[in-house]
């Protein structure tokens, strides 16, 4: 919908409230829970049922603008499966950009997989007392990212540049990162997912945009494209657990709880995502 439906001098801010509404519906998805507990039925069906009527409401009000016949081609099983393969070569800003977001989803996914272990094993915190962390923990990273996301998609708008955002704002990342894996008391974790959850708002944001810029087929195979960037996206939720224990076994006295190297590799991993912006030409 974003390339094909907005103007590009507005993909900044449009990218910004789309990003927004991740964390607002992550909060609202608990307090929705909280409110009908204890039933489980009613925990996991009254927020897909609101889901799935939000999303007939989107489709039933969307002035969609169809394809015309002659640009779709008949469909070809093999040519299908060999279209999904994106060329280095032939687009390098597209191949540039999907490989900065996955760098930084490195980095989201090792946080968002083990901060309750690191709550419980360096910080000290009672089992019982994760689930009420957990939750100021989301509502401080909700209240970062919206802002982080809103004004972040606004600025690049009004400066019309993409690069400089997407690569301060995966820095800023990375900062937080590190400064959770330096922690060792709940007040800097906290401080530390407050810095993620700014770093990720503008990242996410301005970085949507830029991809909507750089797509190797605007026209008639933009779905595809965000579909193919939406892969790095979802990869590190798999990869980054794998590999995460690689680094937790880092010395001998961490005995496999050495979080300050998991979330240091981490940051070293969103940093790279952001470098990874700097040879991206077609975008400012």
């Amino acid at each position: 919908v974003l390339p094909d439906r907005v103007p590009e001098h507005q993909h900044g801010r449009v990218s910004g409230i789309l990003n927004a509404g991740f964390p607002l519906g992550v909060v609202a998805g608990v307090f929705i829970a909280q409110a009908v507990a204890p039933s489980m039925l009613v925990m996991f069906m009254l927020p897909a049922a609101i889901a799935a009527a939000l999303v007939v409401l989107f489709v039933v009000t969307l002035d969609d603008r169809p394809l015309s016949r002659s640009d779709v081609p008949p469909l070809d099983w093999l040519g299908f499966l060999r279209s999904f393969w994106i060329s280095p070569k032939a687009v390098p800003d597209f191949c540039w950009a999907w490989l900065s977001r996955f760098l930084l989803f490195m980095g989201l996914a090792t946080l968002l997989t083990y901060q309750v272990f690191y709550l419980l094993d360096k910080v000290g915190i009672a089992p019982a007392a994760v689930p009420g962390i957990m939750l100021k923990s989301t509502l401080i990273s909700t209240v970062t990212t919206v802002i982080g996301s809103v004004l972040g998609g606004w600025l690049s708008d009004r400066m019309a540049r993409r690069k400089i955002f997407v690569l301060v704002s995966a820095v800023i990342y990375g900062l937080g990162l590190a400064v959770i894996g330096a922690a060792s008391d709940l007040d800097a974790f906290l401080w530390g997912i407050a810095v993620c959850g700014l770093g990720q708002g503008v990242y996410l944001a301005v970085d949507l945009a830029l991809v909507a810029e750089v797509l190797p087929d605007k026209q008639g195979g933009a779905a595809k494209g965000i579909g193919i960037i939406s892969l790095a996206n979802n990869i590190p939720q798999s990869l980054a657990p794998a590999i995460a224990p690689i680094f937790l076994a880092i010395g001998a006295a961490g005995a496999g709880r050495n979080y300050t190297a998991l979330f240091g590799a981490a940051a070293v991993f969103a940093v790279l995502g952001a470098l990874a912006v700097l040879p991206i030409k077609g975008v400012r």
